[in-house]
């Protein structure tokens, strides 16, 4: 079975026919409605078009708010991290649904080079990122990108010896864990 997908380069989009890539999950093997599919692939296409039209205010704003936090505090931070090491010029993207956990979508993204304009197979090579979409709590669809996943509330204590230790939480990224401990000395 093959389901349109479409790859973006600056303010057009390109159709091509591949294999289910959006529907269904690559690492959890979760399906993902189609509706839910469409508009994930739109939100991160609208990122890149916002990247490619150098309207790097918009393209932050899509961001959560947590992931502003852990990795781009100010605009500045996002456009020197990762805008400028990334869209060097205008690029395509392709996705493909790598896990859904707990109404997060994960994508592995491709950020290419226009190889229809260059016509250069080596221009397929790219930036490889994994973004994540979530639900904000008001609703809002925002994306955490740079590999980072989310982060999860875990505010767990244990006191030993007059140690008292809290895991206040964790920031997920696709290949390691960051963890947020409070510890106080009860004997100090």
């Amino acid at each position: 079975m093959h389901r349109q997908t479409y790859l973006s380069s600056g303010n057009s989009s390109i159709n091509t026919t591949i294999p289910i890539k959006e529907t269904s999950s690559a690492i959890s093997n979760t399906y993902i409605p189609e509706t839910k599919a469409t508009d994930n692939r739109n939100l991160i296409t609208q990122f890149t078009e916002f990247c490619n039209n150098k309207d790097i205010k918009s393209a932050y704003n899509l961001l959560t708010e947590e992931c502003k936090e852990t990795n781009f505090p100010k605009i500045e931070d996002f456009e020197n991290n990762y805008y400028k090491a990334v869209f060097t010029e205008n690029r395509m993207c392709d996705m493909q649904s790598w896990i859904v956990n707990d109404n997060k979508y994960t994508y592995n993204v491709k950020f290419m080079k226009d190889i229809l304009s260059s016509g250069k197979l080596d221009d397929a090579k790219g930036f490889v990122d994994y973004i994540t979409i979530v639900e904000t709590e008001s609703g809002e669809q925002k994306l955490n990108i740079n590999s980072y996943v989310g982060r999860k509330n875990i505010a767990k204590e244990e006191t030993v010896h007059g140690i008292k230790i809290k895991v206040l939480y964790k920031d997920m990224y696709i290949d390691y864990e960051k963890y947020n401990i409070e510890i106080i000395n009860r004997y100090r």
